[in-house]
């Protein structure tokens, strides 16, 4: 006999439709970073790796801009305030 309480994978994707935008953006990183896969790709793993290697250089040349937690809460809130407007 089936669950009544249990939802479909259509109810669970009508619920994620009402979220915002926001909210949709952090479920879907939520569910990629649950989903045990690790990076999307061996090309994005690659960029990202090549990325985290440059900021590394940046930061040991004290080249790159150091930021508190809550400066850098506040700007990612600032960038996704912007993307709304």
């Amino acid at each position: 006999m089936p669950n009544p309480t249990r939802k479909t994978p259509q109810d669970i994707y009508a619920d994620a439709m009402k979220l915002s935008e926001d909210e949709r953006e952090l479920l879907i990183a939520m569910l990629e970073s649950d989903s045990g896969h690790g990076w999307p790709s061996p090309e994005i793993e690659q960029a990202w790796m090549a990325e985290i290697e440059s900021r590394e250089q940046l930061f040991r040349e004290g080249k790159n801009q150091n930021l508190s937690l809550e400066e850098a809460r506040e700007q990612v809130l600032q960038h996704l305030d912007a993307r709304h407007k």
